[in-house]
């Protein structure tokens, strides 16, 4: 062969080229020519014997140019170089591994044949993919006579093959870099990816699960299915059986289930995990496997929970209130009736609960209450509906107190002081509003009373000072008129006082003259006594004062002494 290439090719007439050819070789080349797929056929001596139409399309070279010749390498290589029917018309086998490592191997259909996939950038414009297969020919008694090599072109498949591939490298790409956990299965369910994250979650390594079906340890103690289990085996109706009321059909994907559990095998303390299984299909809607996300909520979950014990807790506390109270929701349904305003409503919980007609138990007729305004965040009307019966809390942040007369519960109305505050969760978001209702009838009937009491008293009162006005008037002149009197008795003491004071010293010198005459002691005595009556009668100055008025003036008028002449005369002082 390297003689036949040194020296260029020699054609040959197709006669002797077919003088080792038997009838029943000319009827397989016959065979070959109608191929669809490219071929050739070589002799021992590497002559081309036949060239087929498929192979001229293909090659670009007509049967003719190249029949008789050893250049079938022109229409593969730049350069002269064995094909592998070259190899097997050599018999040597040995060498097929210098010229396609890693590219051939032995069919496993046919013997003395190999079967190689390589690129041959000379093919058309851009190269072409080929998968070609070389067989030993040999005539009815056994000996070799030639080899026939079929060649495939498998360009568009490639290309589809690396397509393939390079959507796998992508898909793989992403699901290494999904920000939560991620596993793939195919049909066979043997694991095809394990993520970084699901590594990290389950603390198993990618290798030790890729390409098992061995998911279930990352997840369970024992071997059981997992969601992704059930949608390769399509058997969707047995869900139920491992996930009762915990799963959901998907409503944005086709073929795809989410579900929520707790995994107690996953970390320490096992965790909370939201998981969502979708079958994956080729471009002919074939199953090729599966895919499950876990997105670990084991912190949203127990702040959840805590939200629920926090929400039980706030019930307990509203039930157990002796204030009645409600509580709505964003979308003014009632979460909340406590006994207190059952008893205060004749409205039971179960009949209210969960329906936004808590108007019912103030008024006539639907209308806002003050928790509506305060979910709506509508507190310009506030004004419109408790005009002059509301005002802002002073202790609670976005409260608003009002007090309000309701004619429709009881009997008779009752007057209610109530108190709506927003409530928000640990976000800031607004989520509802309380409101609490303390029936202050009584109270507001006392103050009516007190009023009325009030009013009456402030009636006695007026009517009381009108009456002490008249009376210190008339006190004040009584005041007056016994002033007038005690001055006027003042001056006339003072004038008796004056008066007496003279007549004690008339008196006085009546007495020094009574002691230098002559008269007799019993005279002396009776004028004495006619001098002082009161005083010898054991009265006081008043009546020594009283002896010496006019009378007793009159008395010791002009006398005679004893032994005197009733003509002597009267005595003068």
């Amino acid at each position: 062969m390297k003689e036949s290439r040194e020296k260029g090719p020699m054609p040959a007439p197709q006669s002797s080229v077919r003088d080792g050819i038997d009838t029943e070789g000319r009827a397989a080349f016959s065979i070959v020519q109608g191929f669809s797929i490219p071929a050739f056929v070589i002799g021992r001596d590497h002559r081309v014997i036949h060239w087929n139409r498929a192979l001229e399309v293909l090659s670009g070279i007509s049967a003719s140019d190249i029949i008789g010749t050893d250049q079938h390498w022109r229409a593969f290589y730049d350069s002269t170089r064995p094909c592998m029917a070259d190899l097997l018309v050599e018999q040597n086998t040995n060498d097929v591994p210098r010229w396609y490592a890693g590219k051939f191997r032995k069919s496993g259909l046919l013997d003395e044949a190999y079967e190689a996939t390589d690129f041959f950038p000379a093919l058309g414009e851009r190269g072409k993919w080929l998968r070609f297969t070389a067989a030993v020919i040999r005539d009815s008694r056994g000996d070799l006579v030639g080899a026939v090599e079929t060649l495939e072109d498998i360009t568009d498949w490639k290309q589809a093959e690396w397509q393939l591939r390079e959507s796998e490298r992508r898909l793989s790409n992403i699901i290494e870099g999904f920000p939560i956990s991620a596993f793939v299965i195919g049909i066979d369910h043997k694991v095809l990816y394990w993520n970084r994250v699901l590594e990290e979650i389950s603390k198993i390594p990618g290798r030790e699960v890729i390409g098992t079906n061995r998911h279930w340890r990352a997840f369970y103690r024992e071997e059981r299915p997992c969601m992704a289990d059930l949608l390769v085996d399509e058997t969707v109706e047995t869900i139920p059986e491992w996930y009762e009321g915990k799963y959901s059909k998907s409503k944005l994907m086709d073929e795809t289930y989410e579900a929520t559990d707790f995994f107690p095998a996953l970390g320490t303390e096992g965790k909370w995990l939201r998981f969502t299984a979708s079958a994956i299909r080729n471009s002919l809607g074939v199953l090729m496997g599966a895919i499950e996300t876990l997105e670990d909520i084991t912190e949203s979950r127990t702040a959840e929970e805590a939200l629920k014990e926090s929400r039980q807790n706030l019930l307990s506390i509203v039930q157990g209130f002796s204030i009645p109270a409600f509580v709505i929701d964003k979308e003014h349904r009632i979460l909340h009736w406590n006994r207190a305003l059952e008893k205060l409503s004749g409205i039971p919980a179960q009949e209210i609960v969960g329906t936004n007609g808590h108007w019912r138990a103030f008024y006539g007729e639907e209308r806002p209450c003050m928790a509506d305004l305060l979910v709506e965040v509508a507190l310009d009307k506030f004004p419109e509906w408790y005009f002059g019966k509301f005002k802002k809390s002073e202790l609670i942040p976005e409260a608003y107190e009002a007090t309000d007369f309701f004619p429709a519960l009881g009997e008779e109305g009752r007057w209610l002081r109530f108190t709506a505050a927003a409530i928000r969760d640990s976000g800031g978001k607004l989520v509802g509003a309380v409101e609490t209702l303390e029936d202050i009838t009584e109270k507001k009937s006392a103050e009516s009373a007190l009023q009325g009491a009030h009013s009456d008293l402030e009636t006695r009162i007026a009517e009381r000072t009108s009456e002490l006005e008249k009376t210190a008037e008339a006190l004040k002149k009584e005041i007056s008129e016994r002033r007038q009197t005690e001055s006027e008795l003042r001056r006339r003491e003072q004038e008796l006082e004056l008066k007496t004071k003279s007549l004690e010293e008339v008196n006085a010198a009546l007495n020094v003259l009574l002691e230098r005459s002559g008269i007799s002691s019993e005279i002396k005595g009776r004028l004495k006594e006619l001098a002082h009556p009161r005083e010898n009668a054991g009265g006081g100055r008043t009546a020594s004062r009283g002896g010496s008025g006019p009378k007793s003036r009159m008395r010791s008028g002009p006398s005679r002494k004893k032994g005197a002449g009733a003509d002597s005369g009267p005595t003068r002082s």
